[in-house]
């Protein structure tokens, strides 16, 4: 009742999120037959649904359908280091590594170990 008394939406849904979370981790799923999976075998279970579901890199590229007129082209993109460096300041901080394999955190440091032009 003091959170609702407060009058403040974030630390409304800071608890809110906090009281339905699952902790941990995946949940329970349900296997083919019908049963509950609790703790071994849920890595199997989803190893053998994301395998039936996506498919294998055959290596060609699919042609796609041109979504813009042909006199609409873009044959340079440049980014500066600033630039880049100005977006990467907007991130947040986490444990959680870019898609290159770096922390965020490093990548924002004040004193990153490139130079910034």
């Amino acid at each position: 009742m003091a959170i609702i008394k407060r009058k403040n939406i974030g630390s409304f849904y800071r608890f809110v999120n906090r009281n339905l979370s699952c902790k941990t981790g995946v949940g329970p799923l349900k296997s083919e037959s019908g049963g509950i999976i609790t703790d071994d075998g849920k890595a199997s279970a989803l190893n053998k649904y994301f395998c039936n579901v996506f498919t294998v890199d055959d290596g060609n590229i699919s042609a796609f359908e041109r979504r813009v007129g042909d006199d609409i082209s873009m044959n340079n993109v440049t980014f500066s280091s600033y630039l880049v460096f100005k977006t990467l300041s907007k991130c947040k901080t986490s444990r959680t590594l870019d898609p290159g394999g770096f922390l965020f955190r490093l990548l924002k440091s004040s004193n990153p170990p490139w130079p910034i032009r």
